[in-house]
Formats: structure tokens, sequence, C-alpha cells
């Protein structure tokens, strides 16, 4: 076992959540569909709506649908576009941008393993927070001081831990979309120079987990995280 496999197994077997978890559950997934709402009308979200095809999963609150990778990319814009969605301090991420919009595209796009019940989807929320949460703090702030953004290097795991919570993959699913995840994520902290691409990073996440968890689903390139060649490993010295 390892850190890997114990957030794997962690996600899996996560059938559960005391009523405390999913109240908050449900006030997250309220408060990040209300900036998604916001979100959408205006700023990057806005300018970024146009340049993006019309699909078939509608868009929450407003005309319009997209594909849905693309209606992820486009609600975790709309997600901190205005800036008022949650944050965790410990770990210095937005859990909710992480997980709702992927969240919300896969439950919009049909069959999954698992079905897609509002209680099955608190639980992946809830599983996709405590990634989130977790793996930042542990990071924390040893990522930030090697000049890395955590929203854009946790984020993809959260939400790929989310979304096969959601999709009901066992253990070892779990385990490779993780290790995909991680090979994806990155991101500057650069942006404080200026410009809108701390927006780009923290929607990196919706469309990392899209293409893992299809892969994962093709039994397609098994990747481990916590590997000494991996990323967590390569950028901060003191994980063990």
């Amino acid at each position: 076992m390892g850190a890997t496999a114990d957030l794997a197994g962690f996600a899996a077997g996560l059938h559960s959540v005391p009523a405390e978890v999913e109240h908050a559950a449900v006030r997250h997934l309220i408060d990040t569909l209300g900036v998604i709402v916001a979100g959408l009308g205006q700023g990057v979200a806005a300018q970024l709506a146009p340049l993006q095809p019309e699909g078939d999963l509608p868009l929450p609150g407003r005309p319009g649908a997209r594909a849905a990778a693309d209606h992820a990319y486009l609600c975790g814009t709309a997600a901190h576009g205005l800036e008022l969605d949650d944050g965790y301090r410990e770990g210095s991420v937005h859990p909710g941008v992480a997980g709702v919009p992927a969240l919300l595209a896969e439950a919009l796009s049909g069959p999954v393993t698992a079905p897609v019940t509002g209680r099955n989807l608190l639980i992946a929320l809830a599983a996709g927070y405590e990634a989130d949460c977790t793996l930042a703090a542990a990071l924390h702030p040893a990522l930030r001081d090697r000049g890395f953004h955590a929203p854009s290097t946790v984020g993809p795991l959260a939400a790929a831990v989310a979304v096969a919570r959601l999709r009901g993959f066992d253990a070892a699913r779990t385990e490779t979309a993780l290790g995909l995840a991680a090979s994806e994520a990155g991101g500057l902290f650069a942006f404080l120079g200026g410009g809108e691409v701390l927006l780009l990073h923290l929607i990196l996440a919706e469309v990392v987990q899209f293409i893992a968890t299809i892969l994962v689903v093709m039994d397609q390139f098994p990747v481990v995280l916590r590997d000494d060649r991996g990323r967590f490993a390569s950028l901060v010295s003191v994980v063990g």
C-alpha cells in the first residue's frame, strides 16, 4: 500500500457519509452552482462561450448546451470567474471548482457504472473535497514556495477522485485515474504578474478528469502517482 492506493481505496470504499457531511456537501454544491450561474454571464466565461460549439448538456441557469468536456471547461471558468467560490486556506485550493463542474458534466452525460442519485452525487463531491483539501494541505506551503499553483496541481486529482466515485470505480481503476490526472497536472504562480490565466489553472481539473476517466474505462495507460519519478515527488521533496 502507498499514498495513492490509500486515497484510491478511500474513494472506492466511500458509500455513505455522516449527516453533517452530507449537509455541508449540499451547501457547497448550491454555493458553487450559484457562482457558476452568475459567472457564465460575464468575464472570461462570457468571452469563452461563443468559441465553443453547441452540445447536448444544458448549461445551468443559462441558455445553451455543451458537450461534456466543454461543459465542464466553461462551468469551471465561470465558477472562479467572480472569485466568490469556496476556498481552503490550509492548502490554498478551491475544492468547489475542482469538483462541482466535473461532477455536473459527468452526471448529465448519461450512463455510468453507478446510478446517479442525489445522494451518490453528494458522496462523490465529499470524496473530491477530501482529496483536494488533504493533498493540498500535505503539500502546502512547499508547493507554492516552488512556484506551483495548488488548484491546477492538486485539483485534477480531486476531480478524478470525485468522478471515479460517481462512476463506481474500484480502487484499482481509481488509482489509475489518479496517475493519469497527476501526469497532466500543473500550473505556475507566475499568473500573479497579471492576466486571467489563473482561470485556466482552475479549469484544468475539469478537462484532465474527463480524459483520465475515459482512458481508465478503456484500460489504457496505467500510471501510478506515487513514484520516485512522479510529479509530486519531483516537485516537493518533503513528501515521503
